[in-house]
């Protein structure tokens, strides 16, 4: 049950990030960055806190959210057929990022996840 409400507040942050930023800079309608949301939740649970954050530590798998965000916000340029810009690409990516790393601190707290990490890296 921790990890369905830890993927409910991931989604929600992100959907909040991606509702207000994407329709602001490109020509994607909120609909679709609602989805773009939900590609991003689920990439960066499965890749980001189930097998970085776990292994590598917060600060590891903070960028590699990030980068994955950027990279399924690129990617929904071919998906939705929409124009987004380079710069509002790094932009949410950067944002979800930041968001992301007080989230792994969330799930480090509530212990949601099974950390090995080294101490340094909490």
């Amino acid at each position: 049950m921790k990890q369905v409400t830890a993927m409910v507040i991931k989604y929600v942050m992100i959907a909040v990030i991606s509702a207000i930023l994407l329709p602001l800079m490109s020509t994607v309608t909120i609909g679709q960055a609602l989805v773009i949301a939900l590609l991003i939740t689920l990439a960066a649970y499965l890749i980001g806190d189930l097998l970085v954050l776990v292994n590598m530590g917060n600060l590891s798998a903070t960028v590699g959210d990030g980068i994955i965000a950027a990279l399924v916000v690129w990617l929904s340029t071919v998906i939705f057929l929409v124009s987004i810009p380079w710069w509002a690409i790094i932009i949410t990516g950067a944002a979800v990022a930041a968001g992301e790393w007080f989230f792994h601190q969330y799930l480090v707290r509530n212990d949601v996840l099974d950390l090995k990490v080294r101490e340094e890296n909490k």
